[in-house]
């Protein structure tokens, strides 16, 4: 792979580090909060407060795991079969990036638009088990 210069061995970096640590972060919180919840439920605390949280991570996660391999998966192809093009190959890494980058702050509104979801359902759920319908 030779010819290839830095910054798109850089952005290519990039392109993969972001999705994975954002992945490892979502996997590693979504399990604490099932330890929580857990943990709750053997306490005999209620199950269902959580439920907004465990939403949005979910959301969340199958959001990043289709990041992880779009935007990954395309940044390796175009790293093999643009590297005779290093200005192309640097435009088109930078611009996938750019892509990785908004990707993650839609992810941030679908997940939080998820756990509202969520909080609602189990706010009616609740309305209606206290009110007898």
């Amino acid at each position: 792979m030779s010819g290839i210069p830095v910054i798109a061995w850089v952005m290519f970096a990039a392109d993969v580090v972001v999705p994975v640590t954002a992945t490892a972060i979502i996997s590693r919180r979504s399990r604490a909060l099932a330890e929580a919840a857990r943990s709750s439920r053997a306490a005999g605390g209620p199950a269902n407060s959580l439920a907004p949280s465990r939403a949005g991570y979910a959301t969340a996660l199958w959001l990043i795991r289709f990041d992880l391999v779009g935007i990954s998966g395309v940044a390796l192809v175009c790293l093999i079969v643009l590297r005779s093009r290093p200005s192309d190959l640097v435009l088109v890494e930078s611009v996938l990036f750019g892509c990785c980058l908004v990707s993650l702050g839609l992810n941030a509104v679908f997940s939080r638009s998820a756990a509202k979801r969520a909080a609602e359902e189990e706010a009616r759920e609740n309305r209606s088990t206290r009110h007898g319908t």
